[in-house]
């Protein structure tokens, strides 16, 4: 593999990585209207976007990435800012949440809790 294959495939690999965290993003937003209610139509199909971007992330292995205030950072190198993407990663760095790591699409119970924590103060996490 030439190295500019690599560097296609890192690009692509970053690419699909952002599109899971704006798909979790804006999966976060979603189930800030409607806190708990895992049957909410707008919470049912973020799960459904973030299951599909989770998987095609997952073919090229499990998706580790350091939160750096707003900033995400791959073993790649950082993922270009994102105004819906720096909500998540500062709404991660203020409960303390170092680094996220994905090795399957995640379930509704399981972005349900996640995004409970996240829907708490800082303090109550």
């Amino acid at each position: 593999m030439s190295q500019t294959d690599v560097m296609s495939e890192q690009t692509e690999r970053q690419r699909q990585i952002a599109l899971l965290l704006r798909h979790l993003a804006v999966g976060l937003s979603s189930y800030r209207l409607f806190p708990g209610d895992t049957n909410q139509p707008s919470f049912v199909s973020a799960v459904s976007r973030i299951q599909e971007a989770a998987e095609l992330a997952l073919g090229s292995g499990p998706i580790a990435v350091e939160i750096h205030g707003r900033s995400f950072v791959t073993p790649d190198g950082p993922l270009p800012d994102n105004e819906t993407t720096d909500r998540l990663g500062l709404a991660c760095y203020e409960r303390r949440v170092e680094r996220l790591r994905v090795r399957a699409a995640p379930s509704s119970a399981e972005l349900a809790a996640v995004y409970d924590a996240l829907t708490r103060t800082a303090e109550e996490v």
